[in-house]
């Protein structure tokens, strides 16, 4: 049995979130680690306040997925024959979506190379592997909250395009261009889908240009979007009002988000210089993975303060956070 170890401080920062309808900006702070792990975060988090994420015990393991929900910890191993996992979006009903590999090899280097990466949707205790036709390698990185769409990327000759598969109606979108690398990941209840792109403009990889992205499944349109004066940007989910959560990347690191590329807040942890935020629910809840002053990656949890009754903490010390608020 998987056990986390949850440490817990209440933040107040004393802002708002400027935005159609304002929410406080005081959050609190979930520290989320596994023992003897490397690296652990969380990816996704639905409007049970159910999360999903991943921990890796070196850099020889492919990863290890597990849901958190109602204060109990469930290990995904993954479809058969599976030798790691990972977890990136999970529904309301609690469907989650993923990748795993079956098999792994040493390079002359004595280095690790796995297997060619496979998709997985979990539901009712069943696993089915998915698949995109002509990819070499397939990643979920995201489901719907009413499960009808899964998200994620597929590579092609060495390029990946990002995609959205219709589980209802069978179809399949290809995103962004075929000369680059896409990731699609979050999908709100209207159907919008977000993610971030490069794509090769010059020779080789020599030359690219970076945008994140939302694509409106329902009308086709896909919106090119970024944080001005920052070096990347990357769109990782959407709540059903249109807040978005991701990352940035500027000299002094890389650092979470919520908002939009014109007025969002800044989430830094302590004195790490990575913070990823990859998961927002339709109350703001947000989830992702941090490192620390020593170099030990952790899983985020945030909520809301006045925090709902429905998710029951560990209280037991914590971490600091920044929050900054720009416009």
């Amino acid at each position: 049995m998987l056990k986390l170890n949850l440490s817990r401080l209440a933040l107040g920062a004393g802002l708002a979130f400027a935005a159609a309808s304002s929410v406080a900006a005081n959050y609190q702070l979930t520290r989320v680690d596994v023992a003897g792990a490397q690296w652990v975060a969380l990816t996704d988090i639905n409007n049970r306040n159910w999360a999903v994420g991943n921990y890796v015990m070196s850099d020889a393991d492919y990863g290890h997925a597990f849901i958190y929900a109602n204060g109990a910890t469930q290990l995904l191993s993954g479809p058969s024959g599976a030798i790691g996992s990972t977890a990136f979006g999970i529904s309301d009903s609690g469907a989650v979506v993923g990748s795993f590999t079956t098999g792994s090899s040493t390079d002359p280097e004595g280095g690790i190379i796995f297997a060619s990466t496979q998709g997985f949707i979990y539901a009712g205790g069943q696993y089915q592997v998915v698949n995109v036709a002509g990819a070499s390698e397939t990643y979920l990185r995201g489901i719907s909250p009413d499960g009808r769409y899964v998200s994620g990327y597929a590579t092609f000759n060495n390029r990946s395009r990002g995609f959205a598969l219709d589980l209802v109606g069978g179809g399949l979108t290809l995103l962004g261009p075929s000369n680059g690398y896409t990731v699609a990941q979050g999908i709100n209840a209207n159907g919008v889908i977000v993610g971030d792109a490069r794509e090769f403009t010059g020779p080789g990889t020599s030359t690219s240009t970076r945008t994140s992205f939302s694509y409106d499944l329902a009308t086709g349109q896909s919106t090119d979007a970024n944080i001005a004066g920052v070096t990347r940007t990357a769109f990782r989910d959407i709540s059903v009002d249109g807040t978005i959560a991701g990352l940035y990347t500027d000299t002094l690191g890389t650092h979470g988000f919520m908002g939009s590329t014109t007025s969002y807040q800044t989430f830094d942890f302590g004195s790490s210089d990575l913070t990823i935020l990859e998961g927002i629910n339709d109350a703001r809840w947000l989830v992702g993975s941090a490192n620390d002053a020593n170099g030990q990656g952790f899983g985020v949890l945030l909520a809301p303060v006045p925090e709902p009754a429905t998710w029951v903490l560990m209280a037991a010390g914590g971490t600091l956070l920044g929050i900054r608020r720009r416009r």
